[in-house]
C-alpha cells in the first residue's frame, strides 16, 4: 500500500515497520532515496536503507507517528507498481 498524500507517508510507514514488513516499507523508498540517521549520516539508497529499518523491524521496535504539519514543495508524483 502506497500513501495517497505525502502526509499520509508516516502512517503507512509506521504500520509496515510495525507489523515486521520490510518489503512493504522498502517500497516506499525511490532507489536513490536519502534517510539520515539518528547519529546525522545521510544513507543514499534502497540497499543501505534496508539494512537500517531491517535493524528497526529485528529489534521489534514499534513506532508511533503523528503529523503535526505536511508541507509540500513542488510536484509529487504517483507511483504505480
Amino acid at each position: 500500500m502506497l500513501p495517497d498524500k505525502p502526509e499520509d507517508w508516516p502512517r503507512v510507514f509506521e504500520q509496515h515497520v510495525n507489523a515486521g514488513e520490510l518489503d512493504a516499507v522498502m517500497a516506499l523508498y525511490e532507489p536513490e532515496a536519502r534517510f539520515v540517521t539518528k547519529s546525522g549520516e545521510t544513507l543514499i539508497g534502497r540497499d543501505r536503507i534496508r539494512k537500517v529499518v531491517g535493524g528497526l523491524i529485528e529489534a521489534k521496535a514499534r513506532l508511533y507517528s503523528r503529523v503535526v504539519k505536511a508541507v509540500t514543495v513542488g510536484d509529487t508524483q504517483k507511483r504505480s507498481r
